[in-house]
């Protein structure tokens, strides 16, 4: 989770039925906090409207700070719900998009798609 200096608080009004269905989601996920459940809900629905083009671009931001390509794919592309699969190769690390398209980084942040 991120320092709290990196968080805004926010306050929302949900209707019953939707507070209802939340909690469930809690309880099966196994969930600890109401407010972690709303986040991980918000993220998935945030990366799914993402593409192969703002994929690479979240790559590239943190690869200014760190240059292993195993610990890039770990933190975004390894629980992105619209990655389909991740490779590495000797020099690179490429990933598979379930609308057909696809990424690749190399060892030196040279960003790719097809």
């Amino acid at each position: 989770m991120a320092d709290k200096d990196s968080m805004e608080r926010k306050v929302f009004l949900l209707p019953v039925e939707l507070v209802a269905r939340l909690k469930v989601y809690q309880t099966e996920s196994g969930i600890v906090s109401e407010v972690e459940a709303v986040r991980r809900l918000l993220d998935t629905a945030l990366q799914m409207r993402d593409n192969v083009e703002t994929i690479l671009e979240k790559l590239e931001a943190k690869f200014e700070g760190e240059k292993d390509l195993r610990i890039l794919a770990t933190d975004i592309l390894t629980r992105h719900p619209l990655v389909k699969g991740v490779q590495f190769g000797d020099t690179d690390c490429s990933f598979d998009l379930k609308d057909g398209y696809a990424g690749q980084i190399t060892w030196n942040g040279e960003l790719y798609f097809r």
